[in-house]
C-alpha cells in the first residue's frame, strides 16, 4: 500500500505541476475532465493514508504503554483513537458520496433531502466530531 500511495501521490504532483499558475504561466488551463482525473487520485490518495494509518495505530499504542497514567487512563485512550478511526472511515464514506452525487447530478449536495441516503452516516460523524473534540479538550487539560 505504501508503494502505490506514493504512486498516487507522485502523480498527483505531475498533474498540478501542468496546470497553469503564477509559477507555470505557460501550463494547461483545468477542465472538468482533468479536475475529475485529480479529484479521484486525490481520494484514492486519502483513502491509501487512512488505510496506511489505521494499520499503524495499533502498533503504536502497544508500544506507547502509560507510565504513570492510570489503567482507565489508557482505557479512555484506545476508546478515543477506536473513535477517531471510526470518524475518519465515516468521513471518507462521505466523500465519497458526495462526489458520487456532484458526478451524477453536476451539482454539489445543498440540502437535507440531498443527504438522506446517507443521513444515518452524517449523523454518526457528527456525534464522533463532537465527541472526539471533547475527548481531545479533556486529555489536553
Amino acid at each position: 500500500m505504501r508503494v502505490e500511495k506514493e504512486r498516487v501521490k507522485l502523480a498527483l504532483v505531475r498533474m498540478k505541476g501542468r496546470l497553469r499558475s503564477s509559477k507555470n504561466p505557460g501550463g494547461e488551463e483545468p477542465t472538468a475532465e482533468y479536475k475529475a482525473k485529480m479529484r479521484a487520485l486525490y481520494q484514492r490518495y486519502q483513502e491509501l493514508k487512512a488505510k496506511l494509518e489505521q494499520s499503524t495505530i495499533p502498533a503504536k499504542q502497544t508500544q506507547k504503554q502509560p507510565r504513570s497514567a492510570s489503567q482507565d487512563g489508557f482505557r479512555e485512550d484506545f476508546a478515543i483513537s477506536e473513535l477517531i478511526r471510526e470518524k475518519r472511515a465515516l468521513q471518507i464514506a462521505l466523500h465519497q458520496f458526495q462526489h458520487e452525487f456532484e458526478l451524477r447530478y453536476g451539482r454539489p449536495i445543498s440540502n437535507a433531502k440531498d443527504r438522506a441516503p446517507m443521513e444515518k452516516e452524517y449523523q454518526r460523524y457528527q456525534e464522533l466530531r463532537l465527541i472526539v473534540k471533547a475527548g481531545a479538550g479533556a486529555q489536553a487539560s
